[in-house]
């Protein structure tokens, strides 16, 4: 079994022919650096939970500090979710991990608790204006603020100014080989080097940049989560800048709505079709480009576990997991091979683990209706897919199988065809060994 963790360029080496997403994703930022003038770069990696966000974080991360020898830091936002401001915190860990001394540090404190005084008076009566003004000018933000306007917009670009300067500093006198959290890795770096002969491997970009990756955004408060990323555009949009952000789109999107669109309605449309595009036209204010984590093909980089563990079953399970109609995030692979390999060391039959694995795995609800009547799987194993049918078109509400199979049919947390996939798991249970 393979605990459910975020990758390292490590693992991707063992299995080069996972490279090449990796290869396009970074490709495409670093054209991106190349035509990035003035100001910060923001990307996101959006998915769903469980998709591979942070491995994809991890391996941008590594990229930059091992091979092209940035200064990097990376921010674990949900550790600090019951912080006050973590903007704030994040800025103090900025000056830990690049190593900042005493006197550096407390100005950076003195520069983040101001900036944080400045976001509690105009961040909520600015992000209100947001259907009619957009986000792209600070200035008339601070316009709708009456009370001590200029007072606010003075002290907005001095500390805006000061934190320019200490990251731009950190940026160019950054010694790679320096002694500090965000320093190269000897190890990673030399698995760069070795990959950078491939023909597909990004180049370099050709000014040094400051990157700034954070992730688990979506495992905060939607509203915390939201502010997080408004206090980046305001006051992180510093020259040499790459910004990069994990998130859940859907998660943000849908704050963003109901929060802020809520009383917005288009005669010309449905109000729920209206809502969201302005949503999704919102997010595209905030990041300069996106890349979607899709879901996944079973790889050799989920087989691991199984490779070392149980090598001779590997065929029959990777031909049956393959033949599964619709691709599924990266922890779900994970952890439909653990169960298959636990189960391994009690059953003797692997069909029946891989289908039990499957069908617990895939539908939750199942699953949870399962250890209320775990005898009722092992019965409905034994059908034939012309059984399943008949129980399902007797309606015979009090008969457990009818409701074991029919909350099956209603579960599409990960497939939209149940049946299908029980219709698999019936055929490979019958099927010659």
């Amino acid at each position: 079994m393979i605990p459910d963790k975020p990758l390292s360029i490590k693992d991707f080496n063992e299995h080069s022919s996972e490279l090449g997403r990796i290869f396009y994703i970074l490709d495409n930022i670093n054209s991106l650096l190349k035509n990035s003038k003035e100001g910060s770069l923001t990307i996101s990696v959006s998915g769903d939970w469980g998709s591979g966000k942070t491995t994809i974080l991890n391996l941008i991360s590594s990229y930059y500090r091992d091979y092209c020898g940035f200064p990097v830091v990376f921010f674990e936002a949900w550790k600090h979710q019951n912080d006050e401001n973590i903007f704030a915190s994040m800025l103090l860990e900025i000056a830990e991990q690049c190593g900042l001394n005493a006197k550096d540090k407390k100005a950076l404190r003195h520069v983040a608790n101001a900036l944080k005084a400045t976001a509690v008076l105009t961040s909520e009566i600015f992000l209100k204006q947001l259907v009619n003004i957009g986000i792209s000018d600070i200035s008339r933000a601070f316009s709708i603020v009456e009370k001590d306007q200029e007072k606010l917009l003075s002290g907005y670009k001095r500390r805006i100014s000061e934190l320019g300067k200490y990251i731009s500093r950190i940026r160019d006198s950054w010694n790679p080989n320096k002694k500090a959290q965000c320093a190269s890795k000897n190890d990673e770096k030399a698995i760069w080097h070795e990959l950078s002969n491939e023909d597909a491997f990004p180049e370099a970009p050709d000014d040094k940049f400051f990157v700034l990756v954070i992730d688990d955004l979506d495992r905060l408060i939607p509203e915390k989560a939201f502010e997080m990323i408004e206090q980046l555009r305001f006051y992180f949009d510093i020259d040499k800048t790459l910004i990069i952000m994990g998130i859940n789109d859907i998660v943000i999107n849908r704050h963003v709505l109901d929060k802020y669109f809520h009383h917005v309605y288009d005669p010309g449309s449905t109000e729920k079709n209206f809502r969201f595009k302005n949503g999704e036209k919102f997010l595209d204010k905030i990041f300069e480009w996106t890349y979607e984590v899709p879901f996944s093909d079973l790889n050799e980089i989920h087989l691991r576990g199984i490779n070392n563990e149980s090598p001779q079953h590997k065929d029959i399970i990777k031909s049956f997991l393959s033949s599964l109609p619709e691709p599924l995030p990266h922890r779900k692979w994970i952890k439909i091979l653990n169960r298959i390999e636990a189960g391994l060391r009690t059953e003797g039959d692997v069909r029946t683990v891989i289908a039990t694995s499957v069908l617990l795995e895939l539908f939750p609800e199942f699953e949870l209706n399962n250890r209320r009547h775990p005898n009722v799987l092992p019965e409905i194993l034994k059908m034939k897919i012309e059984d399943i049918h008949k129980i399902l078109d007797s309606e015979d509400r009090d008969n457990l199988n009818w409701i074991m199979i029919k909350t099956l049919q209603s579960d599409t947390t990960y497939n939209e065809f149940p049946l299908s996939v029980l219709e698999k798991v019936l055929k490979l249970l019958k099927e010659e060994v």
